[in-house]
Order: structure tokens, then C-alpha cells, then sequence
């Protein structure tokens, strides 16, 4: 699971250096699904998804669409209460 990994501080996917990152850094990190509670409780909120291709090969972006939206929500609402 992608979230457990990044938890432990081990980089899901394969990048040069992110384990020594996140082995550094990790301890300043807070792995959540809960957009709504990432956006309310964070000043930087980093969206990692998959991105599968499309059957043509070329960039699918779904998935970021997806959760950008849902993010957006989520401003919107912390962006009423910080008035």
C-alpha cells in the first residue's frame, strides 16, 4: 500500500534519493486519504495519485483531475472558516 509505504517512510515508487528523503524528512510528513482533513489541518498539501495511460499510450490525467476537484472542495470550505 502506497500510503503504509510512505508511513515508513519508504518511497513507494522507484526515485533517486526519495528513500533518504523521506528517512530524513519523514517525521515532518502526515500520510492521510482524508482530503478534507489534509487541506483543513495543512499550509502545503502535495497530491500523489497513479497515472495509468490512456490505451493510446499517451498521459492519462484522471486521476489528478479527480482528486484536484475534490481538493479544490476542500479550499473552498477551510477558505469559509478562515473569515
Amino acid at each position: 500500500n502506497i500510503l503504509d509505504s510512505l508511513r515508513a517512510k519508504k518511497s513507494p515508487v522507484i526515485e533517486p534519493e526519495m528513500d533518504e528523503i523521506l528517512s530524513a524528512y519523514g517525521d515532518n510528513l502526515e500520510v492521510t486519504d482524508d482530503i478534507m482533513y489534509a487541506v483543513d489541518a495543512a499550509d502545503i498539501v502535495f497530491v500523489l495519485v497513479s497515472s495509468p495511460s490512456n490505451h493510446d499510450g499517451t498521459f492519462s490525467d484522471k486521476n489528478v483531475k479527480n482528486v484536484c476537484e475534490k481538493v479544490s472542495l476542500a479550499l473552498t470550505h477551510k477558505q469559509k472558516f478562515m473569515h
